[in-house]
């Protein structure tokens, strides 16, 4: 052992360390004193001594933002409302696909790849607003996960390893993820049940091939691109601008690589003999299409000035310009020497800019056409926060996404709450209700009544003339113009002998949008039965019986006023006469809060329902009379009928069977 120490051999090391360390005979015998006093632990090996932490995945933050946004989307449906373009996703595609897919082709102006998509899933999971909004949800969780790609791709660390945790990339699309989750545009058409939610998909896709084919340089990747162009175009028409700011880009940035050029070529060509089917539709379809006489689409459009640009900037930064725009200013000065982050501004301010340009010559523009540009300004905002020291991007995002998760739903204007409107309806409805409709002909509001009102209610309930009414104590009064003078006349016809005794939370008129639905009731009795010649009593609904409570609309109409402060007086008797319920006291009136009104007070030829609630927890099952008595409080005088009788027998009730 010591020879071959002697010879810079160490039995006891490694030969290679040793050589690399140039063991001298001293060293080999200081290992060789070291190994022999070594405890047995201490001559354990490194394996077990030094144990690797488990490290999860650098993709995983991008995982947890993806359910983040899908959570927000899916909570977000009943959020939203149908607006009328909507209501095509059901009457556009509800015949034979042969017929819903040559009527949008020939008889429409709308791209074809949506339709088709949309008429396989209403046969797969029917036609309910959920199910149809799930939809547009699964496309845009598909371009929220091809985002994330597309910023590791662009901004990506030059040098850096890919798998590393802490890379740029990474961290830019887990953020985009998150901000255009709770973006304000993009929360708006990744659930509208139109095509743009697919439209943004196929941005994505297009604008994912296009740079991975200006990076690689190859052939099966221009060709993958060239397919994508199509794509868009089959989806929704003016992402050929989308096309336009890829042209720019490659011109600027590639236009002395002849290589790229005849790559280019060959996609192009692709995409011609691709789209030349769609190319012979929208021919036809130009015929179709309403212009206006400025030569844009008839349709409500914006003109180019700015207001229409401070609207578009409003909406995407969900009314945060003074955050959004210094994080766009931080993202250019951060990232303006990456090709990605021009791209990207290209994508999200170029797109827009081309179209409110075109807009000065004829008008094209409006808001929802755009909506794809929103994933390219994700990015560049999401860039803003990376170029922040991580913790402080961190920490501005946790402070971002509840202000703008807060205001998704306050840039969705002009839109109807319908089905907040007749949901509430149907469930307050009684059978012999009626339906005044006081508003023209519209086939999207009755598609939406037929959608969301109980069947009964459509059969024979629907009229349109105030004299319909005439004899029915429930009436429905339903418009869109309550404000205007002939509907306030109807209106105030129909409550001459009602009351307005419910009206939906989501009725309204306000500066975006007007639609209320009241329901009028009259009382029970056509004909006032007096008491005392003085107070009228019109009737009584019972309202619900419980174990517990029976609970009682009085109606009262007075045709003049009365003298004194009288009492009224429920009484319940069983069989015998005997009394074993009883409440007693001045109307407790159905609006206002349960104000109490004392009969002196009551304003005559005014309709009172007075509340009355019976307490029958200790009262035996069976049946009882309801009589109702008014009398003076001080002496218990009662005012008689004018049949001489002292009380009114309103009703019998049935308790604990």
């Amino acid at each position: 052992m010591l020879a071959a120490a002697s010879y810079g051999i160490c039995p006891f090391c490694d030969d290679a360390t040793c050589s690399i360390h140039a063991l001298t005979t001293i060293d080999c015998l200081s290992s060789l004193r070291s190994s022999i006093l070594a405890t047995p632990t201490d001559m354990a090996p490194s394996t077990q001594r030094q144990t690797s932490p488990i490290q999860l995945p650098a993709w995983w933050p991008a995982v947890i933002a993806l359910l983040f946004a899908f959570g927000v989307l899916v909570f977000g449906i009943y959020r939203v409302h149908m607006r009328p373009d909507e209501g095509y996703a059901f009457t556009n595609y509800q015949w034979s696909f042969e017929r819903s897919i040559t009527r949008l082709a020939f008889e429409d102006n709308q791209a074809q790849l949506w339709g088709t998509n949309i008429w396989v899933w209403q046969r797969l999971v029917g036609t309910h607003e959920v199910p149809m909004r799930v939809n547009s949800i699964l496309w845009s969780m598909l371009s929220l996960a091809i985002t994330y790609q597309i910023a590791r791709n662009w901004f990506k660390e030059r040098g850096a390893n890919p798998h590393r945790r802490r890379d740029k990339g990474r961290l830019i699309g887990t953020f985009a993820i998150i901000l255009l989750a709770v973006n304000a545009f993009f929360f708006t058409y990744a659930l509208e049940m139109r095509m743009y939610a697919l439209a943004t998909l196929t941005s994505v896709l297009s604008m994912h091939f296009f740079s991975l084919w200006l990076q690689k340089r190859k052939w099966h990747l221009a060709l993958m691109y060239g397919l994508t162009v199509p794509l868009m175009l089959y989806t929704h028409y003016y992402l050929g601008f989308i096309v336009i700011v890829q042209i720019i880009y490659f011109v600027l940035r590639h236009g002395l690589n002849w290589r790229l050029w005849l790559q280019a070529l060959g996609a192009a060509l692709l995409a011609i003999i691709v789209w030349s089917p769609g190319a012979i539709i929208i021919y036809h379809q130009f015929s179709r299409i309403d212009f206006g006489d400025a030569g844009g689409l008839k349709i409500p459009t914006s003109p180019t000035n700015m207001q229409t640009v401070n609207e578009l900037v409003r909406v995407v930064t969900n009314g945060y310009g003074f955050i959004f725009i210094p994080l766009m200013l931080l993202a250019l000065w951060r990232w303006w020497q990456r090709g990605g982050f021009w791209l990207a501004m290209l994508w999200g301010v170029g797109v827009p800019a081309l179209v409110l340009l075109v807009n000065t010559q004829s008008t094209i523009f409006t808001q929802r056409y755009v909506s794809f540009l929103m994933v390219g300004l994700g990015l560049v905002f999401a860039a803003g926060l990376a170029a922040l020291p991580r913790r402080v991007g961190w920490v501005a995002l946790i402070i971002i996404v509840p202000l703008c998760y807060n205001t998704v739903t306050s840039h969705i204007i002009g839109r109807v709450p319908l089905r907040d409107i007749y949901t509430p309806m149907g469930q307050v409805a009684e059978d012999d209700d009626l339906i005044l409709v006081d508003h023209g002909p519209d086939h999207f509001l009755y598609e939406m009544m037929e959608r969301y009102l109980p069947a009964y209610m459509m059969d024979d309930s629907l009229v349109y003339d105030v004299e319909d009414t005439v004899g029915h104590r429930r009436v429905w009064h339903i418009t869109n113009e309550f404000l205007t003078l002939p509907v306030k006349d109807r209106f105030n016809a129909l409550i001459e002998d009602r009351v307005r005794m419910y009206e939906p939370p989501g009725s309204d008129c306000n500066r975006w949008w007007c639609y209320r639905a009241q329901l009028l009731v009259g009382p029970p009795q056509e004909e006032a039965t007096l008491f005392g010649d003085q107070i009228g009593f019109r009737g009584v609904d019972v309202e619900s019986i419980t174990e517990d409570t029976i609970t009682l609309h009085l109606w009262w109409k007075n045709p003049d006023a009365v003298e004194r402060d009288y009492s009224i007086s429920v009484q319940m008797l069983d069989s015998n006469g005997a009394l074993v319920a009883q409440t007693d006291g001045p109307i407790t009136s159905y609006f206002n809060g349960g104000e109490q009104v004392a009969t002196i007070n009551m304003i005559p030829n005014l309709i009172y329902v007075d509340v009355r609630t019976l307490d029958v927890s200790e009262v035996p099952p069976g049946t009882y009379t309801l009589e109702l008595i008014v009398y003076w409080w001080e002496d218990n005088t009662r005012l008689v009928l004018p049949d001489g009788s002292d009380h009114v027998v309103m009703t019998s009730v049935t308790i604990g069977e």
